[in-house]
């Protein structure tokens, strides 16, 4: 069986590093593949540093790159297509192969293109649709995702649930000093989605306790954020350190990571502060929701409610020993349901249904 993994993508992220997994994964079986990718873009990029540029079909969203493409793709003999995000759906409906398809829907369309106007997003959800109802299997990243596909009419039983999974990095557990200073972070790009104001606005509320925060990503709403901080009297709390992609070394130094979004399908970072140790304080949206059983492994707050959020905050600097038992169970759930592992004998265990369906 041989696969074509595709991401037409422009950037790294959250959906990217889930496809490496995969290809990585699926390689070190044994197995044969391909990967289309954007030329040129940050996937297409990270993949040539990664070894695999004898699996890379470069391809750009035009007619000719179309047909190249299908050729490519016909001499590979490939038997299932594995489409990520609704630009690589479309390209795919317009190479027009019988291969068989399998496409993992990484978000909601409306909630990711909340900045654009509506007619913009109502375009995105009807070719997302489309290409959706021509799929073979849809893997849904969360119960959240598969509750807004339904409900958009597709069929509930095409759709397969399969969390998302992460590397387990075995951190070395050291007693953190018993310091009254408690170090937040918050890992995401610097857009509206990712809710960074709020957390801004709740920092504002704690001005009387021994907090930093930490604030990794970048985005358009970077200098804004920088202004509100300031004028909020914060500044001196909050630093904001751009984006970086060694994240998971320093994760297990702080306190909290707080995952205030407006919306999050299934993120990646949450599990990543669950490996380390970390206790999470989030939205109650999409599948944070799934993640994080309230109280027992994490808190959780109503989206937009900056009052709440500033009272989850300072409960856990109050509540130290209820909160190392949180993150014990936190890891627990995290070795049980979302280490990589357990993503790819899933994904996998699906490509070999589809490939021996009649």
């Amino acid at each position: 069986m041989k696969i074509a993994f595709i991401n037409l993508g422009r950037h790294y992220g959250g959906v990217e590093v889930y496809m490496l997994s995969l290809i990585k994964a699926w390689i070190a079986r044994g197995d044969k593949c391909v990967v289309l990718a954007r030329n040129e873009s940050a996937f297409y990029q990270k993949l040539m540093k990664t070894g695999f540029a004898d699996k890379v079909i470069p391809v750009d969203f035009d007619l000719q790159s179309i047909k190249d493409a299908r050729k490519k793709l016909l001499a590979e003999k490939v038997d299932i297509l594995h489409v990520n995000g609704i630009n690589s759906g479309v390209f795919v409906s317009l190479l027009r192969l019988s291969a068989k398809c399998v496409t993992t829907v990484h978000g909601s369309v409306y909630h990711e293109r909340a900045d654009r106007n509506i007619l913009v997003q109502k375009l995105f959800a009807y070719l997302e649709k489309r290409c959706l109802c021509k799929s073979t299997k849809i893997i849904s990243v969360s119960a959240a995702i598969k509750q807004i596909l339904t409900e958009r009419g597709i069929n509930e039983n095409k759709i397969e649930l399969i969390y998302n999974g992460i590397e387990e990095i075995d951190y070395e557990q050291k007693e953190k000093a018993d310091s009254e200073l408690m170090k937040i972070c918050m890992v995401g790009r610097l857009e509206e989605v990712k809710g960074c104001d709020y957390l801004i606005r709740a920092l504002a509320k704690l001005k009387d306790k021994k907090v930093l925060c930490d604030i990794y990503g970048e985005g358009t709403l970077k200098e804004e954020l920088e202004n509100l901080a300031q004028d909020l009297g914060v500044a001196g709390m909050v630093c904001f350190k751009g984006f970086s992609e060694n994240i998971r070394e320093v994760m297990s130094g702080y306190d909290i990571l707080v995952q205030p979004s407006r919306f999050e399908a299934f993120p990646l970072t949450p599990l990543e502060a669950m490996n380390a140790r970390v206790l999470l304080i989030c939205s109650d949206i999409g599948g944070m929701r799934e993640i994080v059983d309230s109280e027992e492994n994490g808190l959780k707050f109503e989206v937009g409610n900056i009052e709440e959020l500033s009272r989850k905050i300072i409960w856990a600097i109050e509540h130290k020993e209820e909160v190392d038992k949180m993150k014990k169970n936190a890891y627990d759930k995290f070795r049980r349901e979302y280490t990589e592992s357990v993503m790819h004998e899933r994904t996998f265990g699906l490509f070999e249904r589809v490939y021996h369906e009649i």
